[in-house]
């Protein structure tokens, strides 16, 4: 799912810096990856410029910490643990997404 289409609380996510724990700028945070049937957060696509290229990097689901003043996302990681993917390696949150979300069962806990 695109940032721009994702509310929290803390409104929505367009706009937000991802920061390592020491608040260097990692990127833009430009989506994030969802399992809809298992409704759980799978990682996030942070896009960063490097020269001249726009370059997009999946970040696992590590902790992080939103700042809604700061309008930063701080993951528990640095620029050397990203791992570069491509604009489609993963597929969109499509309509169907959403009626498997909404309506398959939960998986039960073990």
């Amino acid at each position: 799912m695109d940032a721009d289409q994702v509310y929290t609380p803390a409104g929505r996510l367009n706009d937000t810096v991802v920061v390592n724990p020491s608040h260097a700028t990692l990127g833009r945070l430009a989506g994030i990856v969802v399992d809809p049937i298992g409704r759980q957060l799978r990682g996030y696509i942070i896009e960063s410029r490097k020269w001249l290229s726009l370059r997009r990097y999946l970040v696992p689901a590590v902790p992080a910490r939103l700042d809604r003043q700061g309008h930063t996302l701080e993951v528990d990681l640095d620029e050397t643990q990203l791992d570069e993917v491509e604009p489609h390696t993963f597929p969109r949150f499509s309509d169907d997404d959403l009626i498997a979300a909404l309506f398959h069962a939960r998986p039960e806990p073990a």
